[in-house]
């Protein structure tokens, strides 16, 4: 498996090529009949890496679900977690991978506020933390005192079951709202959620919590992977430590009535241990740990000029990737991944503009080292109106293939 970020864009068409020309809003169509209140509970979220003798290495899952019901008439939102059970006083924690199959949490989500922005947007400050407290140092290690169970790239995902736009060079869907300021789109848990929640689209919008993109206080000589685990916790490789405090983020929603989602916080996570026996003493593998995707794509158009009817007509875009592991080294180290994952392509699918779609070399890039966002991989980019469009506004697809298998 090859793993993808996707990022939205809308194209404009002018009867003259200008800059700046604006792009006409899509009022969302009416959702489906399923009511997310009749839904069952959800089931836990698979573990995606392996070694070579099937121990589970790594993965990705979902810390949270909620229903996330927002209203911009009466400037209403509210967070419902979808499973409530609770942690135990027997329950012992052999890694991350056990809390999210029995008891994903129900306060790691809250919001902060509710406003609309200038452009009549619903603008809803949410905050995520961790599930766990710090562990405490002073007391005997036991299954529910850890200092192991952090997690990395933590997202929170909208859902929505709502149809909207097909991308068919890239076989992908996305569903019928705007998060304005979504930091790309996912299907990492698609396939779990569809078990429960089924969507016309294949991708969500997402925005990443936690963007701490340097090394931090990593250590690979250390057995748990960081030079410290208490005091100060983790940091660094967009991991939430435990004890983490709430993290907030703007999530700008482009709608024009009520609307029911689901919003799934999104992490990827250390198998720390294989066995109830080894829990106590873990190995980190960072970045292995961290998402093998991008972590956020960004396009901007630098010269439009695109005309209507034209089919020689172009226009000029940079794209901006921030992937942590491209061209990180390959090996057994903590420090190292278990195979390459640098940016292997970037495909451009943009319907009723370009006949073919783009596809672009994750080696093409003009500078950048694509592990943050002031060091992004930067790809120049020429759309041509080869389908010979009509004057106005069309989306299109960015997607961001990574060579990680």
């Amino acid at each position: 498996m090859r793993f993808s970020n996707l990022f939205f864009l809308i194209i404009c068409l002018c009867a003259i090529a200008i800059s700046g020309c604006s792009s006409g809003s899509k009022s969302p169509v009416a959702p489906s009949d399923m009511a997310i209140s009749e839904m069952p509970d959800l089931s836990p979220i698979f573990v995606s890496d392996r070694d070579a003798d099937g121990n589970p290495t790594g993965g990705m899952g979902a810390i949270g679900y909620y229903t996330l019901s927002l209203d911009p008439e009466k400037l209403s939102a509210e967070l419902t977690p979808l499973r409530t059970g609770a942690l135990t006083d027997v329950l012992e924690i052999i890694d991350i991978t056990n809390f999210m199959q029995i008891f994903p949490c129900t306060d790691c989500a809250k919001i902060n506020s509710v406003g609309i922005n200038a452009d009549d947007n619903l603008v809803i400050n949410l905050g995520i933390k961790h599930p766990f407290e710090e562990g405490d140092p002073t007391e005997i290690i036991t299954g529910k005192n850890r200092a192991d169970l952090h997690v990395f790239n933590v997202e929170g995902i909208v859902v929505s079951n709502l149809t909207g736009d097909a991308f068919g060079g890239l076989l992908e869907l996305t569903s019928g709202f705007k998060l304005v300021n979504a930091h790309g789109y996912t299907d990492y848990l698609d396939a779990a959620l569809d078990n429960i929640f089924l969507t016309f689209a294949t991708i969500h919008p997402y925005i990443t919590h936690f963007t701490a993109y340097n090394q931090g206080n990593f250590d690979a000589s250390n057995p748990m992977g960081f030079a410290t685990v208490y005091d100060p916790p983790p940091s660094g490789f967009c991991v939430m430590p435990m004890g983490s405090d709430y993290n907030n983020r703007d999530y700008i929603f482009e709608i024009t009535g009520p609307m029911n989602f689901i919003f799934a916080i999104g992490c990827t996570y250390a198998v720390t241990t294989n066995t109830f026996e080894q829990r106590f003493s873990p190995e980190y593998r960072c970045p292995q740990h961290n998402k093998k995707a991008a972590s956020k794509v960004t396009a901007t158009i630098t010269n439009n000029e695109l005309e209507a009817g034209n089919t020689i007509s172009t226009a000029q875009l940079n794209i901006d990737v921030v992937d942590i592991n491209h061209g990180v080294a390959v090996g057994t180290a903590l420090d190292e991944m278990l195979a390459d994952s640098s940016v292997n392509e970037i495909i451009v699918d943009i319907p009723g503009v370009m006949t073919n779609m783009l596809t672009v070399a994750g080696t093409s890039s003009v500078s950048g080292t694509g592990h943050s966002p002031s060091d992004p991989l930067v790809y120049q980019v020429t759309i041509t109106n080869t389908a010979g469009a009509d004057l106005g506004a069309y989306p299109g697809l960015l997607k961001v293939i990574d060579a990680y298998s």
